[in-house]
């Protein structure tokens, strides 16, 4: 599981946010630095799934999964709050 804070700049310039990945550790930042936001992890270089920021604009995210890690179908939920 991971979960993320994501805020959008009033005029969608830009997205900050707060993300928690899979491996308990913690990640702040905007479109400025990057595009990750949080990932779902299995161990030392083993990235599952990852949740980036799409289009500040259109107010957006992607999740995106390896397909070298998913060996399994995989379901996601994402939640979305407004």
């Amino acid at each position: 599981m991971f979960s993320a804070l994501v805020n959008v700049d009033r005029n969608g310039a830009g997205m900050s946010w707060i993300g928690t990945s899979s491996d308990g550790s913690q990640t702040a930042g905007s479109t400025i630095k990057g595009s990750s936001i949080t990932q779902l992890v299995c161990g030392t270089n083993c990235v599952i799934a990852t949740l980036s920021t799409a289009s500040a604009g259109a107010r957006t995210v992607v999740l995106t999964t390896n397909a070298a890690t998913s060996i399994v179908k995989e379901t996601y939920v994402i939640n979305i709050w407004y």
